[in-house]
């Protein structure tokens, strides 16, 4: 956390860079020579804005705005394209403009403006968690496909097919981006993308006990992810291709081998009577007449990624509790710049995760409810 002084008062406040679902800090302490009275922070973006109060307790205030700051996402709307070297800026990382107000017993007040980049995601305290650091993905040829990446200023990519430099995108400003692949890709096994002016810094969550995030050292050309290049044979209608937001909060993909479909259908009561003056139906079939009767219909899908590693199981791992899961139901237009999707949902449960080098990582999704006629 950064600290700075307002009029003998200790402000404490969040880094350059938080995470909405982590804790999000401004903690005040007072001089005993001007004692505080209440605190105030005002958050704003071009949507919203949000002003919290606290009133002081002992010689200082403490607030907590992590849920102010993600109702900040609720209107967040992302469509991306995949057209060639397309850099979607993402509404998931968000500049909050900061008025921090302190109020003192002697009826004077103080006023601190700040910033903070906000990302739509969660990183795991204890410093091994790294946001925008090296990972490794894997790209299955004519599925859509972006890579998430976050810059403190403007900055470039460079490609790199099979080691050698290719391509490069420029991303204008600071942001989240979710960046779509070149066109015509035809490394054999791997993609190397590397940091073009040193601008994508790494960051960890480093010091558990005061909330810190901090940036490590960016250095130009320093590799930032791998791409492999995927090699399946299940395809077409053997398969089922997913798409989720980590809790990073980039975009994550994964070809997944299709099992049985399990359909399964809830009886919500039937209600059948007779009130015809004939029982004998002389007055032949009624229709619906003096019946009640509905169905509802839940298909499932159970998915099997086959023999991944460690690092693609936890990798994987992440879409079991991702709140925004789609699946791939085909392109828009014949240039494959857009793609629909279909909202699912990951069905609970428990996954063990063996010692085994290698272990098939499965899962099951539940459709969107079929609709139903009832009666």
């Amino acid at each position: 956390m950064r600290t700075t002084s307002i009029q003998g008062c200790t402000l404490q406040y969040p880094d350059e860079i938080g995470f909405a679902f982590n804790p999000c800090l401004f903690v005040a302490k007072a001089s005993r020579s001007k004692p505080i009275s209440r605190m105030g922070v005002q958050i704003t973006d071009s949507y919203k804005f949000y002003t919290i109060y606290s009133e002081a307790f002992s010689d200082g205030a403490y607030i907590d705005i992590r849920e102010y700051v993600q109702a900040m996402f609720d209107n967040s709307n992302e469509v991306l394209s995949y057209a060639n070297k397309t850099a979607n800026k993402s509404e998931l990382g968000r500049d909050v403009a900061i008025t921090v107000t302190i109020a003192f017993k002697d009826d004077t007040t103080a006023t601190f403006d700040t910033s903070v980049f906000y990302v739509w995601a969660a990183l795991q305290a204890g410093g091994t968690d790294v946001y925008n650091g090296f990972r490794t993905l894997t790209y299955f040829k004519g599925y859509p496909f972006t890579i998430g990446i976050f810059t403190a200023d403007k900055g470039g990519l460079l490609f790199k097919r099979d080691g050698v430099a290719t391509d490069n995108i420029e991303l204008p400003s600071k942001g989240v981006y979710n960046v779509s692949m070149p066109t015509g890709i035809n490394a054999r096994r791997y993609i190397i993308v590397s940091d073009w002016d040193g601008k994508f810094l790494a960051t960890t969550f480093d010091n558990t006990f005061d909330m810190t995030f901090r940036y490590s050292t960016g250095s130009r050309y320093a590799d930032k992810m791998r791409i492999n290049i995927a090699d399946d044979d299940y395809n077409g209608s053997e398969s089922v291709y997913l798409r989720w937001i980590n809790r990073h909060g980039v975009y994550c993909y994964w070809l997944f081998k299709k099992g049985s479909e399990s359909i399964k259908t809830v009886n919500n009561g039937d209600f059948m009577r007779n009130n015809l003056l004939s029982y004998d139906q002389t007055y032949g079939f009624q229709n619906g007449t003096g019946r009640q009767m509905g169905y509802t219909r839940q298909d499932t899908i159970p998915l099997c990624a086959p023999l991944v590693d460690s690092y693609t199981w936890d990798f994987l791992l992440d879409l079991c509790t991702s709140p925004v899961v789609d699946m791939f139901c085909g392109w828009n237009d014949d240039a494959h710049t857009k793609a629909h999707w279909l909202s699912v949902s990951v069905v609970a449960g428990t996954i063990t995760k063996a010692v085994d080098v290698l272990q098939d990582f499965i899962l099951q999704i539940n459709l969107p409810e079929t609709p139903i006629q009832s009666l």
